[in-house]
C-alpha cells in the first residue's frame, strides 16, 4: 500500500486509527506491481470478534485515477489563470497607467515648446510598444500554457 507518496506518520496514523477498532477512509496513491501509480478512495474497517477483538480488516477500494487527473488539470489551470492576472495587474497595468498620466499632463498643460511636446510624444511612444511587447508575451504565455491544460 505504502507507495513512497506519504510521509511515514501518514500511515502511523492510518494504523492507529484502525487498529483502535475505528474505521479509516481516505485516498490513497497505490504503486502497482508493473511500477505504475494509481489512486483509490479508501474505506479499510476493522473486523471483530464477539468478544471485541480485532480479528482482521476489510478495505473497500475504488479506483479513482480520472477524477485526480481531472483535479490535476483544473489545478495547472488555476495556475495559469493566477500567473495570468498577475501579470496583468502588475506588468500591462504599469504601462497603461503611464499614458493615462502623461495624457493627463499633455491635456491640463500643452507643451510650451515643440521639444517638449515630441518628448512627451516619444514617451507615449515608448510606453505603447511597452503595452504591445507585454501584451504580446501574455498573448504567448496563454497559448503555451492553455495547450498543457487542454490536453
Amino acid at each position: 500500500m505504502n507507495s513512497g507518496y506519504y510521509p511515514k506518520q501518514y500511515f502511523k496514523d492510518l494504523w492507529k486509527t484502525i487498529s483502535n477498532g475505528n474505521a479509516w477512509t481516505g485516498e490513497l496513491k497505490n504503486k502497482a506491481k508493473d511500477g505504475t501509480y494509481y489512486w483509490v478512495d479508501s474505506a479499510i474497517i476493522p473486523i471483530k470478534n464477539r468478544k471485541r477483538f480485532i480479528t482482521g480488516f476489510l478495505s473497500l477500494r475504488i479506483l479513482i485515477n480520472e477524477q485526480k487527473k481531472l483535479e490535476e488539470t483544473k489545478n495547472i489551470y488555476l495556475k495559469t489563470i493566477e500567473d495570468m492576472l498577475f501579470t496583468v495587474s502588475h506588468e500591462i497595468r504599469k504601462p497603461i497607467t503611464t499614458c493615462q498620466g502623461l495624457l493627463g499632463l499633455m491635456k491640463d498643460s500643452m507643451p510650451a515648446t515643440k521639444e517638449e511636446y515630441d518628448e512627451d510624444i516619444n514617451r507615449l511612444i515608448s510606453v505603447a510598444t511597452e503595452f504591445d511587447s507585454y501584451s504580446r508575451k501574455l498573448n504567448e504565455y496563454l497559448e503555451n500554457n492553455l495547450k498543457i491544460v487542454l490536453q
